[in-house]
């Protein structure tokens, strides 16, 4: 389904505020040591190679590291209401990346330029993890802003399961292995202060070699302890405080979309559908009332996805609770090289003092 997007913006989209509600979202005390003895963090690791650095643009935040002219563009990988992804090609290295387009007309509105402005420093703020696509550059030119990221080889999770039996998993052990990596994503995404607000299968990219998740477009993203009122998203993937139009934080609502991702993995089919209207699915969501399709969802399964469609946001678990879920480990599937994670010591470590000072400036 289409994404959906109202005109009305917060009151202050770039401030960072913070309500005791939102203590579903904090981290371990473990967790919150490790970042805040984070170790100086590298520049953005790029496999390209600059050939000039223009700094900062600070109109859009651009970084400019090197010149729109070095890339040689291809095919169209995908199209949005406000952006264009295209297949690219580094002329000097003949590294192929994924360049999100924004035509600047497009961006007449002040909250889409901050919309385009917040996405390049969250990214730059997300660059170390392996299972978030990597940011290179941002080019500002007269008439368009250039994103240069990762470029996948695979395809995207819905895709993948238009093939598969019954457009679900196999096992819940394969369940378990994919959506360990996704989770380690959105862990690394609110340690860091940042909600995606737009996952969904679409956004999930699977390597074709490795197997390897890689979440992606941040478009949606903001600070997770910004109070929002806006109405965004993808339907199916809405929290109730979304589809109630009530002022939310944007964590437990990314823990919502990941508990209707999960059971879509197991089950093939959304937990919250209508055939009729949109005002039916969000009665249906604002329930949270929903039933298992298949008879062999095991009981562990179950009580996951129960604490994450939680209806109330402040008794969702955080993303490193739902790690630690018995599902995981019953599965066979730890924080290790074994689910292809990255230990949340490894982000801390590519964590600059300067990068955690900024999480109240940004």
């Amino acid at each position: 389904m289409a994404i959906i997007r109202d005109k009305a913006a917060s009151q202050n989209p770039l401030q960072d505020d913070i309500s005791p509600k939102e203590s579903s979202l904090r981290p371990s005390s473990s967790l919150q040591k490790r970042l805040q003895t984070a170790q100086p963090q590298k520049k953005l690791t790029s496999p390209i190679s600059s050939t000039q650095d223009n700094g900062e643009n600070h109109n859009y935040g651009a970084l400019n590291y090197t010149n729109i002219a070095d890339y040689r563009f291809g095919k169209v990988l995908g199209q949005g209401a406000y952006a264009v992804v295209k297949e690219a090609q580094h002329r000097s290295s003949m590294h192929t990346v994924a360049v999100k387009v924004y035509d600047k007309y497009k961006l007449t509105d002040v909250q889409r330029r901050k919309g385009v402005q917040r996405e390049i420093r969250l990214m730059r703020r997300l660059a170390q993890h392996e299972n978030i696509v990597q940011l290179y550059d941002a080019i500002d030119t007269q008439r368009q802003i250039y994103l240069i990221m990762e470029h996948v080889e695979g395809q995207c999770l819905q895709q993948m399961m238009k093939f598969r039996h019954q457009r679900r998993l196999s096992s819940e052990t394969e369940a378990a292995r994919m959506f360990a990596q996704i989770m380690s994503a959105v862990e690394a995404m609110h340690l860091m202060d940042v909600a995606h607000r737009d996952i969904k299968m679409e956004n999930i990219l699977v390597e074709a070699r490795s197997g390897r998740v890689k979440v992606i477009d941040f478009g949606f993203s903001c600070l997770s302890k910004e109070r929002l009122k806006v109405f965004c998203g993808t339907p199916s993937y809405m929290s109730p405080e979304i589809v109630s139009k009530k002022e939310y934080f944007g964590g437990p609502a990314d823990i919502w979309a990941c508990g209707v991702l999960l059971f879509t993995l197991i089950c093939g089919t959304f937990p919250f559908k209508s055939i009729t209207t949109e005002k039916e699915l969000f009665r249906k969501i604002n329930r949270g009332i929903f039933t298992y399709t298949l008879p062999d969802v095991s009981s562990e399964a179950k009580d996951l996805i129960k604490q994450m469609l939680n209806v109330e946001p402040s008794e969702r678990p955080n993303a490193s609770m739902v790690l630690q879920h018995q599902w995981f480990r019953s599965n066979g599937c730890f924080k290790n090289k074994s689910c292809t994670l990255m230990d949340s010591s490894e982000l801390a470590e590519n964590t600059t003092q300067e990068e955690v000072e900024q999480k109240t400036q940004l």
